[in-house]
């Protein structure tokens, strides 16, 4: 597998994007194969958020009008629940927490 690269756009600066699509491309282009892609917001409208290996599920959290990395882990597959729990349960442990489930 090779390499991904996770890109958030700001909607609200759609307009200015189409402007100069190819200079927004660019810049884009530069950040992504740059060594210092990872969580570099680069303008208002572009957040390139990181490029890691395809074998590597970046965990994010989008909102506010910007996207931060939460953390990294090697479980590829999170397609299922149980699969979900278990990055979120990795995550919280990176953290330095235990993610436990709720009692009925």
């Amino acid at each position: 597998m090779g390499l991904m690269t996770n890109v958030t756009i700001l909607n609200d600066h759609i307009n200015e994007i189409n402007e100069d699509p190819l200079a927004w491309w660019n810049t884009v282009y530069h950040q992504i194969c740059s060594s210092q892609a990872r969580d570099v917001n680069y303008s208002n409208n572009t957040t390139v958020n990181s490029v890691e290996h395809a074998d590597t599920t970046t965990i994010l959290a989008v909102g506010g009008n910007h996207t931060t990395v939460l953390g990294y882990t090697t479980n590829t597959s999170h397609h299922k629940e149980e699969e979900q729990v278990e990055i979120l349960k990795a995550l919280a442990s990176n953290l330095g927490y235990r993610l436990v489930k709720k009692s009925k």
